[in-house]
């Protein structure tokens, strides 16, 4: 039998920590235990875990807290599962998804990482559209398609074995953003396995025009250079093409981000340098999109995924 722990870092969100917890506990195939690291140490948040009177469900206070990198680190030296999977506050999982999981795991335990689509779902929009997550073939090498884009997503998206983390050294805390990027990029280049699941199993809620660390534009962009000094070596070996896909991708990734925080301009100014990057009619209509307003951008999204 796969154990697995469920780690939700939470940072004054009650209300939301409910349903993610709920979603947690109500799966098909239970999880060994759900950690909630709370990274306040919030009295509202501990009440909440504790009126699921549930002896697996677990609260943590990180009183040395610096973010959710420092609370997803101490859930998995906290875990006593095999494998860990990632659920943030306001997401919830798809009730058969630790089922689907342990069924993979068992066909192919030398897996270190299984990733899988998420459904994301534009909460004042009452719009949702599939990620873009994505496979590889086994010909491919997974870095260097990982230093183009970020094809694995984020934490709720994955299912890691925890002896895989912890020897690869845990997340990085002093990344403010895209921390899980940089580790899925660290355990490619130690040679780790990486699988997908063609299916969503996580909704992921977005509240445009709501402040967060994942959609600021400055922690992201600073983030982003320092995984471009780290794998510095690793970069160059791309070639052109995968360097002006690269541009492309963080290029979409800003004007998405800009969106979400409602920040036409700042989404015009960059849909502008992935024009420059790569001249379309396709980048052409998106920028008249984005003229006519986020929503609409949002709509053509979900109807085409």
């Amino acid at each position: 039998m796969v154990s697995i722990s469920v780690i939700i870092p939470t940072h004054n969100r009650p209300g939301l920590l409910r349903r993610a917890i709920t979603s947690s506990i109500n799966q098909s195939l239970l999880p060994k235990e759900v950690l909630v690291i709370d990274d306040l140490e919030d009295i509202a948040t501990k009440r909440i875990v504790e009126e699921f009177h549930l002896d697996f469900v677990r609260y943590i206070a990180n009183v040395n807290g610096n973010g959710p990198s420092s609370s997803r680190n101490l859930g998995i030296s906290e875990a006593s599962g095999d494998y860990v999977a990632f659920l943030d506050d306001d997401d919830e999982f798809r009730l058969d998804k630790l089922n689907i999981i342990s069924k993979v795991i068992e066909d192919k335990p030398d897996i270190d990482v299984v990733y899988h689509r998420a459904n994301i779902v534009l909460v004042n929009e009452g719009l949702s559209y599939s990620s873009g997550t994505s496979a590889f073939n086994k010909d491919e090498n997974f870095l260097k398609k990982l230093l183009v884009s970020n094809v694995v997503g984020g934490t709720p998206l994955t299912i890691v074995k925890r002896e895989t983390i912890i020897n690869a050294g845990f997340f990085d805390e002093k990344m403010i953003a895209l921390e899980d990027y940089e580790l899925w990029l660290r355990l490619a280049q130690l040679g780790c396995s990486f699988y997908m699941i063609d299916c969503f199993l996580t909704n992921c809620y977005y509240y445009t025009a709501k402040i967060s660390v994942s959609k600021g534009i400055k922690e992201n962009k600073k983030s982003l250079a320092y995984i471009e000094k780290k794998y510095a070596s690793d970069i160059c070996m791309l070639s052109p093409l995968d360097l002006k896909n690269n541009r492309l991708w963080k290029g979409k990734m800003f004007v998405q981000k800009n969106l979400l925080n409602g920040n036409r301009w700042g989404a015009v100014r960059e849909q502008v340098k992935v024009f420059l990057s790569v001249p379309s009619v396709k980048n052409i209509a998106i920028f008249i999109l984005i003229f006519l307003g986020p929503k609409i951008v949002f709509k053509v999204r979900s109807k085409v995924g």
